[in-house]
């Protein structure tokens, strides 16, 4: 098993030029750095940096990530912040708003 973001950065010398985009304006080489945009660093490093606890930066955000604290224990970046976390925290804010949200209407 491999983390899927490492298998992205692994895949990259492979690559051929129709696949790729350059930076900075000169054309690149297989031995230039390359890079792939999203969490990562300059080595491919597998890790789960979205599993880091999210922190809160106002009262407002303290309320919604203890709504999300009460329902998983455990509040990560990614709870929050993937495809499912956005459901995850639309339903925190409609709760700590006290605003009916379309996903309690469906479950209803």
């Amino acid at each position: 098993m491999l983390n899927d973001f490492a298998a992205v950065a692994d895949s990259l010398p492979l690559l051929g030029p129709a696949d790729l985009a350059n930076l900075g304006g000169s054309a690149g080489d297989k031995t230039s750095p390359m890079a792939v945009l999203g969490p990562g660093k300059p080595i491919v490093i597998a890790s789960e940096g979205g599993h880091a606890t999210l922190a809160a930066t106002c009262d407002r955000e303290d309320r919604i990530i203890q709504h999300l604290r009460q329902r998983f224990g455990h509040v990560s970046a990614e709870r929050a912040l993937s495809g499912p976390g956005l459901e995850n925290i639309y339903q925190a804010i409609g709760a700590v708003d006290k605003v009916e949200t379309a996903l309690q209407n469906a479950t209803q």
